[in-house]
């Protein structure tokens, strides 16, 4: 998804190189025998700990943004279902939820769409494109994983996020939980995102947000 996303940054005439891409460390697991016992250590490039920052986790936090988090209680489904439909206009701001073009409403303002031959390229900070990915792989994967938990090295020189130690939310079908282990929090991670979401500069250039379509 890392590299699809870059992909879609390379082609997109609103985005110059100057923006930041995705990258995650490759993994290595060296074993080590002896006569005894046998010794696993999982490896990875080392990263400036003075310069590492957890951008988001898999509750809806964002990296210099603090909000009261969100709590779910499945003994309490009136309570759900309430937060759930008060979370609706929230999502529908962020994320296109039919594949059909949009229809305006009575009275509703005309969305104004951004100029395709304009660069946008300054007015996106560096701090969007984490926010921007995990958005990105929720509507590319429609709808059904979220890549979040994003946490790393922002390399400046190099113009690339080196990020680790990621976590995936899973909205199983079969109702499977902690499909991609115990930091997958399913449809609830999802939520939890779209509840501190808001759709930056990125997410519009990249046309992921409710008023414009999405193009694999």
């Amino acid at each position: 998804m890392a590299t699809k996303f870059n992909q879609r940054l390379d082609k997109s005439p609103l985005i110059g190189n100057n923006v930041p891409r995705i990258k995650f460390l490759d993994c290595y697991v060296y074993i080590f025998y002896n006569n005894y016992y046998k010794s696993s250590y999982l490896v990875e490039k080392q990263l400036d700990h003075n310069q590492y920052i957890k951008w988001n986790d898999n509750t809806g936090g964002v990296h210099g943004q603090h909000v009261k988090p969100v709590m779910y209680h499945e003994a309490e489904p009136v309570v759900t279902q309430r937060m759930l439909k008060d979370l609706k206009p929230i999502t529908a701001q962020t994320i296109m939820e039919e594949d059909s073009e949009n229809e305006e409403e009575e009275g509703e303002e005309p969305v104004s769409v951004p100029d395709v031959t304009r660069n946008i390229e300054h007015d996106i900070l560096d701090t969007e494109v984490p926010q921007a990915f995990t958005h990105y792989t929720y509507v590319w994967t429609k709808r059904e994983k979220m890549v979040c938990d994003l946490q790393g090295v922002l390399d400046t020189n190099a113009h690339v996020f080196e990020l680790t130690d990621p976590a995936i939310h899973y909205k199983s079908k079969s109702g499977r939980n902690n499909v991609f282990g115990r930091s997958d929090r399913g449809k609830k991670g999802m939520h939890s995102f779209f509840i501190t979401h808001k759709c930056n500069n990125l997410c519009k250039a990249l046309k992921i947000s409710s008023t414009e379509p999405f193009q694999t």
